[in-house]
């Protein structure tokens, strides 16, 4: 007592109280559930309420990630069906931004309870990171467009996506190796011949990065063919 204070006397229930417990136990269904919480958030007494296995209680890091996933996501399936360009590094890339710094804000958080509010509070905390601008902007496209995609598909009642003002700032240029700079890079050694074949290859060609890995093998054949017949000596 000397700690917590005296206890105070406890008012009961009223008999209004345990008519209300009454009838909320009779709810079944989440059809029936869904009725009162939304007569609820009529009457401004619930903000916002998530119905247990629905697509709001998803939990929302899994569906990012699952988002960029080449392999199991519905929207890139949905893109490939409809002959959409996207490519695997852009998926993977955008995969290691969510695991990155959208896993570590959004944590144990559900897809439905994703507000404006915490979108903005992610993009000031990234605003503190040492990042180009350009950067930060790809991190929160990664995490906002699966947002966007989840709205479309009736998931979420509300896009929280609206409205936020992304980082301004010059990016960094590209600038191209002289022919010079070119011929030294190649002269050294390199970790990955791989890597060197790749570099070469659009050195000489002007093929992009992902143009280079969606060749095959049957794409090389008469480069293969002509470089195995001057090995063996049969073309001069």
């Amino acid at each position: 007592m000397l700690r917590d204070g005296i206890p105070q006397k406890k008012e009961g229930l009223k008999v209004h109280d345990l008519a209300l417990k009454n009838e909320a136990r009779k709810i079944k269904t989440k059809d029936e559930a869904m009725i009162v919480l939304a007569e609820l958030k009529r009457l401004g007494m619930v903000k916002n309420f998530i119905l247990d296995e629905t697509p709001q209680a998803e939990d929302f890091v899994s569906f990012l990630k699952t988002f960029w996933d080449w392999e199991n996501s519905p929207y890139v399936k949905e893109k490939l069906r409809k002959n959409h360009g996207i490519h695997k590094r852009h998926c993977k890339l955008q995969g290691q931004a969510i695991a990155l710094y959208w896993e570590p804000f959004f944590k144990g958080r559900f897809l439905g309870e994703i507000s404006a509010e915490d979108i903005d509070g992610f993009i000031s905390d990234l605003a503190d990171k040492e990042i180009s601008p350009s950067r930060k902007n790809v991190i929160v496209r990664a995490g906002t467009k699966p947002l966007r995609w989840a709205f479309s598909k009736g998931k979420i009642e509300k896009d929280p996506t609206i409205g936020h003002i992304l980082f301004a700032g010059e990016e960094r240029k590209r600038h191209i190796l002289t022919p010079t700079a070119a011929a030294a890079a190649f002269r050294i050694v390199w970790h990955d011949e791989r890597v060197k074949n790749a570099n070469m290859l659009a050195s000489v060609t002007g093929m992009r990065s992902g143009e280079i890995l969606a060749l095959r093998l049957q794409d090389l054949g008469l480069i293969v063919c002509l470089s195995e017949a001057r090995g063996t000596g049969l073309m001069g």
